[in-house]
């Protein structure tokens, strides 16, 4: 029987986020909890796989992670790996755009660390978010790197299984596959690469069918994180396989298609500033109408709590809307103190981060109360929730971080969506429940950590010449050379 450890240290974190990433942002599983839950529904499928778990971390996008919650977590994972017996292969479950304080490349050093343990003869495997980066460590170091094929993310499970599937077939015929990586200078929002729209719907059809096992197993395209000010920041097209040459090839079609159609990516709905979103929506036929808050949009990094939407809402005397979210632990403090019904008076949100903003007075009234939001996916629980009336602005305000994708979210605080005029929500493109509860939707440009004015941001690092902070950028894809220097 084969013996298959799995693990990961997952994050996405941004440059621009002062706010760190802490140990106690980490949902942690380890041993055999590692294997349970809904996030390896697959792991059946290998029936003669004995599948060891190790250490499974993910924290909600964010600052940069302190290095001490880093260091802590890989020492455990590597730890625990270390003490797993004889095994034949490891499977590491990661995003691609975790950052470290410091500047070092976490994922590459995390890959290149258990290559040092199980030796180098083993394989190893690894899958990431298309918002993720490749380095030349994490390409030298893994046999096998697929990621992500849809944003809004629809294809996470099916991702993971492809990686766990090509490694047990890779281990059971004796094949030896290595990652080919060709970094392309683009530093692309995610915002306007949805692919649901054209042309970047295409250039993933570009991936469909790629694999002729064992020559060319899969190849990906890595958007990355164009949020983190790194000289690794870039996207990335890569193939794995036997044949280096081959694999060299696909990679380099894939990345030229990417970088042809560089100037016509989009974010397939109205996008202006937030006034103007305002604007739009009240003008809108199709109820409810969705904005969204781009630059503060927590699941890309952001801080979270900033409050620039919320108060151009106020300015413009809107008096129907649901605003998601503020956090803010003293606000859903006093807020509990009096109770629903109960009128409150203090400075919301932008205390997290002064850099892009400052805390908004406000006064109204306590409208609903939740005691637990209780866990979400891979992140910790929220805790408690509550919904602040501002003449007619229904403020949801949580004691941490909350991102507000699903529609029970809404629901559970009294609010459904598809009864109500407008909603705010920190996010980029909408995800998938929301846009099908959508009538219209606009994409507002607003500040923070991860605005999608990259010029207006201070990169020191990113490697330079890089589209679009370089317009004029000229690139093509390099030339296969065998000796692999």
């Amino acid at each position: 029987m084969l013996r298959i450890a799995i693990g990961g240290i997952a994050s996405e974190n941004s440059s621009f986020n002062s706010l760190p990433t802490v140990l106690d942002d980490f949902q942690i599983k380890t041993g055999d909890d590692v294997l349970s839950g809904d996030r390896y529904p697959f792991l059946d499928d290998h029936p003669d796989v004995e599948f060891v778990g190790t250490l499974q971390a993910g924290a909600m996008p964010g600052g940069n992670v302190d290095p001490l919650a880093f260091s802590t977590l890989r020492a455990d994972l590597l730890d625990r790996l270390g003490r797993a017996g004889d095994l034949d292969a490891v499977y590491f479950d990661l995003h691609g755009a975790l950052e470290v304080e410091g500047g070092h490349d976490a994922e590459g050093e995390l890959i290149d660390a258990a290559r040092d343990i199980v030796g180098r003869d083993k394989l190893i495997a690894c899958s990431l978010d298309l918002h993720g980066k490749v380095t030349s460590k994490m390409a030298r170091n893994a046999n096998i790197l697929t990621a992500y094929r849809t944003a809004p993310h629809i294809d996470a499970i099916e991702t993971r299984a492809r990686a766990v599937r090509l490694l047990v077939e890779c281990v059971r015929a004796g094949i030896q596959p290595s990652t080919t990586r060709i970094g392309i200078p683009m530093a692309m929002p995610g915002d306007v690469t949805n692919t649901n729209f054209e042309p970047m719907a295409g250039v993933y059809r570009l991936l469909d069918d790629t694999g002729d096992s064992p020559r060319v197993l899969d190849a990906s395209l890595l958007i990355g994180h164009c949020w983190t000010d790194r000289p690794y920041t870039m996207a990335n097209a890569v193939a794995c396989g036997t044949d280096v040459e081959r694999c060299h090839g696909l990679a380099a079609e894939i990345a030229a298609n990417f970088w042809r159609h560089r100037s016509e990516y989009h974010y397939g709905v109205p996008a202006g500033t937030m006034d103007e979103c305002i604007s739009w929506a009240r003008r809108a036929v199709q109820r409810p109408a969705f904005i969204t808050d781009s630059g503060d949009n927590p699941t890309g990094g952001g801080v979270g709590d900033l409050t620039f939407a919320l108060e151009r809402l106020i300015a413009a005397d809107v008096t129907s809307a649901v605003f998601a979210s503020i956090p803010d632990a003293a606000a859903v403090d006093a807020m509990f103190n009096v109770g629903e019904g109960g009128r409150v008076s203090f400075e919301l949100g932008g205390k997290l981060d002064r850099i892009y903003g400052q805390p908004l007075p406000v006064s109204g009234a306590v409208a609903r109360l939740e005691e637990t939001s209780g866990d979400r996916g891979h992140t910790r629980a929220y805790g408690r929730q509550a919904v602040l009336d501002l003449n007619g602005i229904s403020v949801i305000v949580t004691e941490r971080r909350t991102p507000f994708h699903y529609v029970d979210q809404y629901r559970r605080l009294g609010l459904d969506p598809s009864e109500l005029d407008l909603v705010v929500v920190k996010l980029g493109y909408l995800q998938p429940e929301l846009a099908e509860a959508a009538g219209t939707a606009f994409l507002a440009l607003t500040p923070g950590a991860i605005c999608q004015d990259l010029g207006s941001l201070p990169y020191r690092s990113i490697q330079r010449p890089i589209y679009p902070l370089d317009p004029d950028t000229e690139w093509r894809p390099p030339a296969f050379d065998p000796s692999g220097s």
